[in-house]
């Protein structure tokens, strides 16, 4: 449990401190909360974009798990996205090497035909 308080004091006839009353309140929730969020960010940010906070956190941070949830949602497919169109680059980028070094030989071949036609006709 974690709490938060404040210390009060309570003044007599005269205004003078007669005694200190103490003021607790219960932060567990919030606590909970901001270790959650504070914990699943550093994971986010280390690149595990599968991260989601799962835990009840309680009704008055719902809507900041579900904005982290939805946003980490959105990174990893967008993340996926990014993954897929470069192993896209990288098929077509192989396919254009292989293209240029088949046209190369293809070049070399031509240029000796030409050059056995030229001899054979000089």
């Amino acid at each position: 449990m974690w709490i938060s308080a404040t210390y009060n004091p309570v003044l007599d006839g005269d205004g003078n401190v007669s005694k200190v009353v103490k003021f607790a309140n219960d932060i567990t929730p919030q606590r909970t909360a901001f270790e959650q969020l504070s914990g699943s960010l550093m994971k986010l940010g280390n690149g595990d974009t599968s991260v989601r906070i799962d835990a009840s956190i309680g009704d008055e941070f719902a809507a900041v798990r579900d904005s982290f949830n939805q946003t980490a949602s959105q990174f990893e497919y967008i993340l996926g996205g990014i993954s897929t169109a470069g192993a896209s680059v990288s098929v077509v980028s192989d396919t254009l090497r292989d293209q240029s070094a088949t046209l190369a030989q293809r070049s070399e071949a031509q240029s000796a035909s030409l050059t056995e036609t030229r001899t054979a006709v000089a």
